[in-house]
């Protein structure tokens, strides 16, 4: 029975990695979205109120208060986004941080097939996990 490698791991845990970047993704989406709609109404409501100059003054105030308020909705969304996006990068990164501090716990393959007397085979720098701490026992003794 063969040790579990650091790659193997690695490609286990690889939806943990490509769910967040594909949400990342389409948050940003949801983002660029919002954004042109946005733009597409508030210039909408702008050149209504531009064409219309036989509209009373009240009702262009009012169609400009909508626009204010309609942007302010639309900065608490943004800003939600910016948060979901933060967080989930967040969780990338600790993702990361976690497979950075697994790396501590291996050893070369060449090291542990020489000590069992058997020939080392190459295969492209995989590296077992020393899941019985077998490094720091050999260097504390």
């Amino acid at each position: 029975m063969s040790e579990p490698t650091l790659n193997f791991h690695i490609q286990t845990r690889l939806i943990q990695f490509k769910i967040p970047t594909e949400l990342i993704k389409k948050n940003f989406k949801n983002v660029q979205k919002q954004i042109e709609k946005q733009r597409k109404q508030v210039s909408d409501d702008v050149t209504k109120i531009k064409k219309n100059p036989k509209l009373p003054t009240a009702m262009k105030l009012e169609m400009v208060r909508k626009i204010i308020k309609n942007f302010e909705s639309f900065q608490r969304k943004l800003q939600n986004n910016i948060k979901k996006d933060e967080e989930l990068r967040s969780r990338l990164m600790a993702r990361l941080e976690n497979l950075t501090l697994l790396a501590q716990f291996t050893i070369d393959k060449k090291e542990e097939s020489n000590e069992e007397g058997s020939k080392s085979v190459s295969d492209g720098g995989d590296r077992l996990l020393d899941l019985h701490n077998r490094s720091n026992q050999s260097t504390n003794s």
